[in-house]
């Protein structure tokens, strides 16, 4: 991601916002540490001192408030993800921390079982049209939609459209009322839909993938302008 005065202003709040929020914790650490050691200083640790004795959650928000369309323009889905982890960490306002809490649960489920899938092979490249052909050949009749149980009750089911129309109106629904919430929502959902992860069940060979993303950029813009 190219720099911008966003990322610069926001970047250092991120970084250090965890030990702001678990110093007590003797096994908490710096994000920075887990980073390689970096510091959103460089090597000026007394600057890095200086932002930490007066770190101000309510200034980042309040920078946020007044820039979240710009912020959402110029920021990936990561750095986005994370701002919003120190919204569950930092905020006081419980609608703050639930509403992020949706979209960090959202997110990051899909980032480990996309990354699961990868490291498996049932992605792009390595998941070619004659492999998955192969597969569905071989393991559909052994697991029946909605006859396969999978855990505690829950169905195997790929997900028709409504599932996922549901799913989207219902977080909107949720989040509509907290406007950087929302915004970092509709950001973040309309980047899942251009690319390929474990989201939609269908892979994108698949004419009804397509047809489900159509319906879904749709219900987005109707959502945003709703």
């Amino acid at each position: 991601m190219k720099e911008s005065k966003h990322l610069d202003f926001i970047r250092p709040y991120i970084m250090i916002g965890r030990k702001i929020a678990y110093d007590d914790d003797p096994n908490s650490k710096f994000l920075y540490e887990h980073w390689g050691g970096a510091s959103p200083f460089g090597k000026d640790r007394d600057k890095l001192r200086e932002f930490i004795d007066n770190y101000s959650f309510d200034e980042l928000k309040k920078y946020v408030n007044e820039n979240i369309d710009e912020i959402c323009n110029e920021l990936d889905t990561r750095t986005l993800i994370s701002l919003c982890e120190v919204y569950i960490d930092l905020s006081e306002d419980r609608k703050d921390k639930s509403d992020a809490l949706i979209l960090v649960t959202f997110i990051k489920i899909i980032q480990s079982t996309t990354s699961a899938m990868k490291i498996r092979g049932v992605l792009s490249p390595e998941w070619t049209k004659e492999k998955r052909e192969e597969a569905q050949e071989k393991y559909e009749p052994l697991y029946p939609q909605m006859d396969t149980i999978l855990w505690d009750g829950m169905r195997l089911m790929l997900g028709g459209d409504n599932v996922y129309i549901n799913l989207f109106t219902r977080i909107s629904s949720v989040l509509k009322d907290n406007e950087v919430m929302f915004k970092i929502w509709i950001k973040v959902a309309t980047v899942l839909l251009e690319v390929e992860t474990s989201f939609i069940a269908l892979d994108n060979k698949h004419r009804v993938h397509w047809e489900i993303v159509a319906k879904l950029k749709t219900l987005l813009v109707y959502l945003e302008n709703k």
